[in-house]
Order: structure tokens, then sequence, then C-alpha cells
């Protein structure tokens, strides 16, 4: 049932409900007319609403089995398998949890063994075990209590047996050490890490709650029953057991639990980060997040299902407390209030995300929970950055008040033009301070993107505005087009720190180049002006093949520019600065004509811009401007030999020039490491194409490493959530991960990380969407559907309905994969390597087809 079509029977089961039951059959006749569906689920809720002692009415512990057979006898001194029952530890829905020691002298140990309650299905427990315990044996992880064996007592009964645990649960360990906020949510963290480890191996936890999660003495924080609630759940409808008439019983926590577990919907990693929400919630206000205590079946679904919860702020003075921690902001209200947001869909998209929230909220970051108000960000911002920027507000206030006074003198008299002129030139020498000093000095403090674009932009409107008053001269019309220029670098220039609003800056690019061309045109424009022009060009013409696919007019926009830069530097032979932006001018055409199908000319061109390099980085070893171009000029050197597609003759010399890419990065990091922040861009990109040729030649487990080096690189410095070019970096960085796992036959990871990403992608799209978002899009979904038809033709699935449901699946993912590569392929030719995936797709698509053809003929009479 949609959730459309749930909030029709609930109108019509309200309104209905207050008629009497002659009057009901009537309107339901007129209200449903002819869906006899809606008619019925609306007559059955009516029906069981006039039930006397109805299921709803009753609490969940009425349905409870009795506990463990014999009621009142002690256990205590019992064998259960090698283990000696010593002193029961607990009782709770699923059963009971003894504290047990080895008793067969092999050796000393002590452990926990849950004995499950009788009213689970003694061999479902043990196929259902047997099924898991190799997913529940791979979580090696620190902070989760190991689940070490299970079997049947001889009563009868099924056991678990677990690591055993001192501690005390996280609520009650954080009340009686009196923990500040910040500490309660660094302690929340390692929560956080443990279950996230947990996710990236496909496993579920179901029952996270403050028993479940408790605190050592030592301050370390164990995990418990982790996977023990799925053994309990039902196997899939191909493996469940024959006996239909067994009562289903489902292992959960009503107050921790999720809504779609209220509801018995699938479960999910999302379920997971709703438990934790409530976690976070009773750690910081001290109470639940729900008006009852959800002693019946009809509260859990009120509360849980449907009433919004209260902020943690609010809660926690309702709830009597005048502590520290219940003194909460804004922040930590929305972080909490999005775990527990009753869509999965709108919940943090991972486990993961919700903890890098909370190491932004105690880092002074703006939180993903909060948004993307320009007001809030820029005001954490300015509270990270005081120092920084106070000379910064004190420059944006001379430049108002500068603006002011200026356009003030231009209107007083003659005899005062002389003091109005001096005031014109020191807002126009403040503006350009602005513009480019205080730009420079904080380009490199991470996640600064979004402020640089604020202060470049605040600049750009004082010069503009200047611009419009007597006075101006192509100095100033030079002033305003760099402005234009750096406002599009960063609203959207590829390859390069962005904000991903490339439309935005292909105008800002126009707008430059339209102020330029005149100043060219008339033929008194010195080399600056030349510079300029050219290179906004050419990237305007890469940010414009990313958009549209005209990649054949966007190589010919860029061939312009570089034919005014061969004009300068032919002009200037002996100019260092002219040879260096002549060869970073290949290398944007360079790529250019790989978009554009003419890949020789390409590697000509690359091949040019690393001839004039290396001769400038061999009189000038350690000058920083060189070692980058140099350093990026291999890269793109490599990416350009790529396009030929694997010859014997070009992956030696790929694989060199790559390997030059990464030293010279290196070396930048030892004569210039306040600028870590692009060498170790840099030093991802070579590695992640290192990896990308390995994976070409059949080197999965060495590219493999590569692409986690490359991944390594990325995490050398703070994210940049703003910065649209870093996470999709970081995006293709995981798909490329997860095709060599893919390859190297491991299937469940390398579903885990292409599904991360997609998540990833799907923020990307919604902020900013190109090509090369297409692109990844399309690679990953034709990645998931082929991992669909490895399951479908597995020995695993036999059944029809296992293995229409997964070539179903694989059908979907082709289908939303073709046509984003040949929207792609329209204007742009991909190389031999990329071009591959399209050709996968497709097959992939013809045999999802033909599967489901043969095995749809194959279905019983009435069935499809």
């Amino acid at each position: 049932m949609t959730p459309e079509r749930w909030t029709r029977v609930k109108i019509l089961f309200e309104r209905a409900s207050a008629l009497d039951r002659v009057s009901q059959l009537s309107f339901l006749d007129g209200a449903c007319e002819e869906d006899a569906e809606l008619r019925a689920e609306v007559a059955s809720l009516l029906a069981a609403h006039a039930t006397a002692d109805a299921v709803v009415d009753r609490t969940a512990t009425e349905y409870l089995p009795s506990m463990l057979e014999p009621a009142n006898e002690d256990w205590q001194g019992r064998r259960i398998g090698a283990y000696e029952l010593i002193a029961c530890l607990g009782r709770g829905g699923m059963g009971e949890v003894w504290r047990a020691r080895r008793a067969d002298a092999e050796f000393e140990k002590q452990v926990a063994i849950k004995l499950v309650r009788t009213g689970y299905d003694t061999a479902f427990v043990l196929q259902r075990f047997k099924a898991e315990r190799q997913i529940l044996a791979t979580l090696e992880h620190p902070n989760i209590a190991r689940l070490i064996d299970g079997g049947m007592a001889a009563e009868g009964q099924p056991y678990l047996v677990m690591e055993l645990v001192e501690g005390r649960p996280i609520d009650e360990y954080c009340e009686s050490h009196n923990l500040s906020v910040a500490e309660r949510l660094r302690l929340f963290r390692e929560v956080c890490a443990a279950v996230s480890y947990a996710h990236q191996r496909l496993v579920v936890h179901r029952d996270l709650k403050p028993a479940n999660i408790l605190v050592t003495a030592d301050g370390s924080i164990k995990l418990l029953d982790f996977g023990i609630a799925k053994l309990l759940q039902p196997l899939s409808a191909d493996a469940a057991p024959a006996d239909a008439t067994r009562t289903t019983m489902r292992a959960l926590t009503p107050a921790f639990s999720s809504p779609e577990q209220i509801l018995g919907l699938p479960i999910t990693t999302a379920s997971d980060v709703y438990s934790l929400g409530v976690v976070l919630f009773h750690l910081l206000a001290g109470r639940s997040p729900y008006r009852t205590t959800l002693a019946s079946t009809r509260d859990a679904i009120k509360d849980v299902c449907e009433t919004e919860p209260l902020k943690p702020s609010a809660a926690a003075l309702t709830a009597g407390t005048h502590k520290t921690y219940a003194l909460l902001d804004r922040d930590l209200d929305d972080i909490t209030l999005k775990a527990l947001r009753k869509e999965p869909e709108k919940r943090y998209s991972s486990v993961e995300q919700l903890s890098e929230d909370l190491r932004r909220y105690l880092s002074g970051l703006p939180v993903i929970a909060r948004g993307d108000q320009l007001s809030y960000r820029a005001g954490k911002f300015l509270r990270r950055h005081r120092i920084e920027l106070a000379a910064a507000g004190l420059v944006a206030g001379s430049l108002i008040a500068g603006l002011a006074v200026s356009l003030y003198e231009t209107r007083i008299a003659n005899q005062q033009r002389a003091r109005a002129e001096r005031h014109f030139a020191s807002v126009r020498s403040l503006a350009n301070t602005f513009m480019f000093q205080m730009d420079d000095a904080i380009s490199d403090l991470p996640g600064a993107t979004e402020a640089r674009e604020l202060l470049v932009k605040t600049a750009l409107t004082y010069l503009d505005t200047l611009s419009k008053e007597p006075g101006s001269d192509p100095a100033l019309q030079l002033e305003l087009a760099q402005a234009y220029g750096k406002v599009a670098d960063i609203q959207g220039q590829t390859n390069s720190q962005n904000t991903g609003h490339a439309h935005a800056a292909v105008d800002s690019y126009s707008k430059a180049i339209a102020l330029l061309t005149p100043l060219v045109a008339a033929g008194a424009a010195d080399a600056k002006v030349r510079n300029q022009l050219a290179f906004d060009h050419l990237k305007r013409s890469r940010t414009l093949v990313t958009l549209d696919g005209d990649a054949r007019t966007a190589a010919d926009e860029s061939q312009l520019g570089v034919a005014m830069l061969e004009q300068v530097s032919a002009a200037n032979p002996n100019d260092a600065q002219a040879q260096r932006r002549l060869a970073s001018a290949y290398v944007f055409h360079a790529q250019g004509l790989v978009w554009a199908g003419d890949t020789e000319a390409a590697v000509a061109c690359a091949h040019k811009a690393v001839s004039i390099l290396e001769a400038l980085q061999r009189a000038a070893p350690d000058n920083l401007e060189i070692i980058l171009a140099l350093a990026r000029a291999y890269n793109n050197a490599g990416v350009v030999l790529q396009a030929r597609g694997v010859q014997p003759a070009t992956i030696e010399e790929v694989l060199a020039l790559f390997e030059k890419a990464v030293a010279l990065f290196e070396h930048g990091l030892v004569v210039a490491p306040e600028h870590e922040l692009a060498l170790w861009g840099g030093i991802a990109a070579a590695r992640g194409n290192m990896g990308t040729e390995l994976h070409e030649r059949g080197s999965y487990a060495a590219a493999l490493q590569q692409y986690q080096a490359a991944l390594d690189a990325l995490a050398k410095t703070p994210p940049d959530s703003h910065d649209f070019q870093a996470q999709l970096d970081g995006v293709r960085l995981m798909e490329h991960r997860a095709r060599a796992l893919f390859a190297l036959g491991q299937i469940v990871e390398s579903a885990a990380l292409y599904a991360q990403a997609l998540g990833v992608l799907g923020e990307l799209v919604a902020r900013g969407d190109n090509l090369e978002v297409q692109y990844n899009l399309a690679t990953i979904q034709m990645s998931m559907g082929r991992i669909e038809m490895l399951k479908a033709t597995s020995p695993t699935f036999k059944a029809r309905s296992a293995q229409l449901q997964h070539w179903y699946a694989a059908r979907d993912w082709f289908t939303a994969s073709v046509p984003r590569y040949e929207r792609i392929l329209k204007g742009v030719t991909l190389i031999p390597q990329e071009k591959a995936g399209y050709d996968l797709a497709l097959a992939g698509l013809k045999d999802s087809n033909a599967n489901i053809a043969t095995l749809e003929a194959k279905a019983p009479p009435g069935q499809h």
C-alpha cells in the first residue's frame, strides 16, 4: 500500500467510524465507487474497530508466549552445550541471559548465554543461525560484542553464546559520571562508528537501545546483540519453514524501534539510524522523545509512526532537570530530529553521515541538518575564524564606508573633485584587496569554498558600481572582468574547488569575455588582458561541455584560447610565466580534444605541455607554480594516452606519467606544505588514474591499493561539504574501488560501496547536475545491474520467484543507466574504457529481458 492510498484509507475510516452501521455501508458505497479493494480495506478496519477487546487495544505483552519452560525452575548449574550456567543476568521479551563458564575443561572462559524464548520455532532459529553466523562472524570490531556460537539445549530451547561484557548502559553511565554534552556526543560517535562498521558488512542491528550499548569501566563502548534480532526474523518466502501455522514473533523494543519496524515493513540501515536518534535523544534530554510510555500497540503506532517528537531542548526542560547538559542549542535539536524523521529517506542517509554531523557540531562547523542557509553557514565560519576574518570585517566596513563617501563626493562641486577622486581610488583599491588578497589568504583553509564565493561576490558588487561612475577606464573594466572570472572559477570551474553552480559559472565567464573582447579588438590590450581573455575562453569551454555535451564546439573555443596564448608566448619567448600559461592552456585543450574524439591531436597537445614545463622546472626546481603545473601536465598526459585504449606501446608510458605526477605533488608538500589542500588533491587524482590503468590491464589487487591510497590522500584534509568538485572526486574513487572489488569477487563489499556512492550522487544531482555526475550515475547503475545478474544466476537462488526478483532489479538498474549513457554520447566521445560501460548496460538489459520472459513463461496458470 502506498502512502497516498493509506492516507485515503485513514480519511474514509475516520469519517465512517462516526456513523451508525447502516449509514457506514451507504457511505462506503458512495465514497469508494468502483474501487473494491479500497472498500474492503476500510470495511475491515471498521469491523476491527467495532470488535470488543480488539487486537490493537491490547498490550504487546499479551501476545508474548510464556517464559522459558519450566517457568519457576532454577537453571543455575545446568549444562548448555560446553558451558555451565552460573547466574541469570536478566530477562526480556526474547528470553533470559545467563553468565556461564566453559565446563569441558578445555580452557577457562566466561560467556553470556541467551536462552531464546520458546515462542520461537527451534528448527527455524537454528536454520537462521546457520545461515547468518558467517556474516556475524565477520564483525571483528573492538566495540562490538561477538556472537560466538549457538545451538539447542537438551530441554529444547535455542541458545546463543556471546562475549560477556561487564558494563553499564550508556545512559546510566553518562548520568553517573555527570558527562557534559560534548563528552556524551563523543561517546555516542563511538557507537556510530561500530554500527557503521557493521552496516558496511551488510549487518543491521535492529534493536539498538541503551541496554544493548554498554560502557565498560575504562570508558569503552560495547554493542550487544548485533544481528540477534535478524536471527529471529522470518527467512525469505522461498526459504520459510513449511509449517504455516507457526506464530511469527518480531523481536523489537517499541520505545527504540523505527516506524517501519512497528508497522512490520522492510528493515534497512535507516532503521538503525532512527534507533540511534532515540538513544541520542535520551542522552541529551534525559527522557524519551515520545509523549506516552508506548504501553499499547495503539500508543506505539500513534507516537512512533504519526506524532512528531518534541525537540530535545524542550523535552529536557519538561523532564524537570536543570543540569548543564539540558542547555541544548538548535543544531543539536535539528540533528536529533533529522535522525528521527518518520520517512526513512528523509533521515541521514547513513550512520556515518549522522556521526559526521555531530563531529561538525563539536568542531563548530555548519551541520547538514540545518540546510544550506548562507547566513547560518557564514555565522559558523565567522565563529571558527574570528582572527582571520577580523581584518576582512574591517576591510568590508571600510569598503562600504568608502563607497558611500565616494558616491557622495562625486556630486560635490568642482572644488572638491580632487578629494572625490582620491576616495574613488581608495574604494577601488579596497575592493581589489578584498577580492584578491583576502581571498588568497583563505583559499587554502579547509571548508572555505562558500566563504570565498561570498568575499568575491561582495567585491564584484562594489567594482560593478564603480564601473558605472564617471571616470571609469579600461583598467577598471579589466579589474571587473577579473572579478567575474574569479567568481566563475568558484561557481563551477571543473577540476577545481567549486560550489557546483555550473550554469552561473558560464554566465560569469561570458560577462568577463564580453568586457575583455573589445579591449583586445581595439589593439591596445597588453599581455595581461590577452591572458585573461584566453583563459576565460578555455574555462568556459570546459564548463560548457559538461553541461550540454557539445564537445566539438567546446574544443573550437578552447583552440581560440590556445591561439591567443601562443601569440603572447611568441612575443615574449624568454618570459617563464608566459610559457607556463601556454603549457596550462595545452593541458586544458588536450582534454577537450579527447571529448571531441581527436585522440592523436590530444596526445600531441599533452606532450607539448609536458615539454615546456619540464624545461621550466629544470631552471627553477622549487618553484611551486611550476611544480603544480608540471604535475598536472603529467597526470593529464597519462589520461589522454589512456584514450588510445590498452595498447602495449602506451601502457608503461601511462603508468610512468602518473608516477611522475605523484612524485612532484609529494615534492610540493615538502617545499610548500601550506598548499597541502591542492597537493593532496593532486596526489589523489594521479593515484586514482593509476588505479584505472592497472584495472584495465587486469591487475585488480594493485588497482585496489591505488584507489585506497587515493582515498587516503583525500582524507588528509578536512571535508568541505560545499566543495562540489571534491565530493565528485570522492564518489569517482568510491566507484572505481567498488569496480575493483567486483572484479576480485568481493561482491557484497562492492555493492555496499556502490550504494554509498549513489547516496552522495543523489545530493550532488540536486545541487548541480552535469555530464560528469550523469556518467558516474550511469556507471554505478550499470554495475548494480551486473551485481543483480550475478545474484539471479547464483546457485543460492534456485526458486523461480527469487530469480525473477533479481532479474527485475537488474532490468531496472540497466533501464536507468542506458539513457544516461546515451545523453552523454550525443555530444561527447567516450574513450574505449568508458564506452565499455554503455555496451555492458545494453547487453545486461537484453539478458534481463530474455531471462524474465523465460521465467515468467514457466509460471503456473493464473500466476505471473
